[in-house]
């Protein structure tokens, strides 16, 4: 293949192609319409010889060879970004870049309205992308570019990759306030009482450490609500007797919170160490020791 009659920004399309599934959010992704996308997508399809994408209910499933392309199109596309990063200059006035983050509901909570804060005023052009996925998955995600940085408690998460840490958290229930909450929560009473529990759908969170200790501690919780999202815990605690245990730093972060009740478990629990995780390749990139230093600045507490 003559290699002059490759643009290199199909190769990017087809990433984002491969990653999303979807031509419409490739689109946004890269800010140009669906039509440009599937022209682009035709361009790719006549320069391989193969049609790459196949449309199912599910979405765009790659085809066999694009599944034999996508390894070395990836590497060849970090290679090309990791070149052109590697200028000590770097102006976040001037950066656009989108920063992928790792987050889960909570992170989203916490990290996310004060830094959208601090980027409207100091990096305008930054954009950040927030994804949601199983703990288990955040190491690949970091490895293959998929992600760039991940952020909460992270201590499961491989070794081999680069930490900072931002805080040390704990967890608290929250509850109406009435004549209950006025007094000393109980172990008797915490198993007593009704619980929320938030869990989002095909993530696993902190929430299953939690439940493993109570499990060893045999403490029991009467669970009588699953919600997806902390943005309903306020509605439901203020309209009745349920607890929810939640790490303190979320507390400040929900509407309302001031108006309910934060309590102290009646037993011990680990501490929860909040920090960020990146792969080792991204140690000297520019924008992202900047990004890095930006979580420090906000969140981290010594």
């Amino acid at each position: 293949m003559d290699l002059r009659r490759v643009d290199l920004n199909l190769l990017k399309i087809f990433e984002s192609i491969y990653r999303l599934r979807s031509l419409s959010q490739v689109a946004e992704e890269v800010s140009l319409t669906q039509p440009a996308i599937s022209h682009a997508l035709a361009r790719l399809r006549n320069t391989v010889g193969d049609r790459l994408f196949a449309r199912t209910a599910a979405g765009l499933e790659p085809t066999p060879r694009a599944e034999e392309l996508i390894g070395p199109i990836k590497a060849a596309l970090i290679m090309i970004e990791e070149s052109l990063s590697t200028s000590p200059e770097f102006d976040p006035r001037s950066c656009t870049r989108e920063f992928r983050l790792l987050l889960s509901d909570l992170g989203e909570l916490i990290f996310v309205p004060k830094l959208l804060h601090y980027l409207r005023h100091e990096a305008p052009g930054v954009k950040i992308a927030v994804q949601q996925v199983s703990f288990s998955q955040y190491e690949v995600m970091l490895r293959e570019r998929d992600a760039d940085l991940a952020l909460g408690n992270l201590r499961t998460i491989g070794k081999a990759l680069g930490r900072g840490h931002l805080f040390t958290d704990r967890w608290v229930v929250l509850r109406a306030k009435g004549s209950a909450s006025k007094r000393k929560l109980t172990v008797k009473e915490f198993e007593r009482c009704p619980h929320v529990l938030v869990e989002p759908p095909g993530v696993i969170t902190i929430h299953h450490a939690l439940t493993e200790v109570l499990q060893k501690k045999s403490i029991s919780r009467n669970v009588v609500l699953k919600v997806q999202h902390f943005f309903a815990l306020p509605s439901v605690i203020m309209s009745s007797d349920l607890l929810a245990v939640v790490p303190n730093s979320v507390v400040a972060s929900l509407p309302g919170a001031q108006a309910m009740c934060v309590q102290e478990l009646p037993f011990t629990m680990p501490a929860l160490e909040v920090g960020m995780c990146w792969h080792p390749r991204r140690d000297t990139d520019p924008a992202h020791m900047w990004m890095r230093a930006v979580f420090k600045k906000l969140f981290a507490v010594e």
